[in-house]
């Protein structure tokens, strides 16, 4: 994990939510995160993304990408944990210590999300 890296968290049991961070700064033990905004793309769903498999193919799918440097929230500090599934950090706001508490680097690719029901 290194500073401009931008990690994704996504949560939720009857709606789908992601959040986007961005490395502010790391030690290698610690990272400093912002989270940043991010902006809707539709596209359809293929067998390309494992994230979607409860939706048809070729139904339009929303999902999020993330703004880099585009800020919305103040800073604050995450001991960097790492385990054989690479880097992350709990961001844990929700009150649930699970495993879907972790937010991992982001690969670029665009996020399925769901407002609910």
């Amino acid at each position: 994990m290194k500073t401009g890296d931008i990690l994704v968290y996504s949560y939720g049991y009857d709606a789908t939510y992601v959040e986007f961070y961005q490395v502010m700064d790391t030690n290698g033990k610690c990272a400093i995160l912002r989270e940043i905004a991010n902006k809707e793309v539709f596209d359809l769903a293929t067998d390309l993304y494992p994230d979607t498999p409860h939706i048809r193919k070729g139904y339009i799918v929303r999902r999020l990408v993330a703004i880099k440097d585009e800020f919305i929230g103040e800073p604050f500090k995450k001991r960097i944990i790492i385990t054989k599934y690479g880097e992350h950090v709990k961001i844990g706001h929700h009150g649930s210590i699970n495993v879907s508490d972790n937010a991992y680097i982001w690969d670029g690719t665009p996020r399925y999300f769901s407002d609910g029901y």
